[in-house]
């Protein structure tokens, strides 16, 4: 998840913000994070060879693209109608992949 996660982690914690997210390689340290808090963690697994260096996150009216590299990027997509594309695709990508 690289090394910007952790601060993000802790502010997630902080406003009890819950993060539902498919995953495509899960290292022990990420299974660690992802199992620490399991009140505010919904994750499932479809496994992909490649390079996982960020992902896409969905929240309320925003869509937010973002990188785990330093410094991150990030892109925040204010559309309702985009939001509702990428609920669709995430929405397709969650009924094949698998909870651990």
């Amino acid at each position: 998840m690289g090394p910007s996660y952790k601060t993000y982690n802790e502010l997630r914690t902080k406003k009890n913000i819950h993060w539902k997210t498919i995953q495509f390689a899960v290292t022990k340290k990420d299974r660690d994070i992802l199992r620490k808090h399991p009140k505010l963690t919904d994750y499932r697994i479809i496994h992909k060879e490649g390079s996982h260096v960020g992902n896409v996150n969905i929240i309320h009216d925003t869509i937010i693209l973002q990188t785990w590299n330093n410094p991150p990027r990030i892109i925040e997509i204010r559309d309702p109608l985009l939001v509702e594309v990428f609920k669709n695709f995430f929405d397709i990508l969650w009924s094949v992949a698998k909870p651990e």
